[in-house]
């Protein structure tokens, strides 16, 4: 199990600009409205499971805490 210092947490806060552009070009152009909201609700899934979905990976996935099931 990895775990983000307050550093590491820091430096992902402030590379939101760029990780989110890249995740529309190498993840939303290959994958079907389906797949990504699939794809949303494993990642949600597995990190509800560790307490860490709120504020995490929400703002990539469209939305807050609630969940789209296909």
């Amino acid at each position: 199990m990895a775990r983000l210092t307050r550093a590491g947490t820091s430096v992902l806060a402030r590379s939101r600009e760029l990780l989110v552009p890249w995740v529309d070009e190498n993840l939303r152009q290959h994958l079907s409205d389906e797949q990504l909201i699939a794809l949303k609700n494993v990642l949600q899934e597995l990190l509800e499971g560790h307490g860490r979905w709120e504020g995490q990976m929400a703002h990539l996935a469209g939305g807050g805490s609630e969940k789209k099931k296909p």
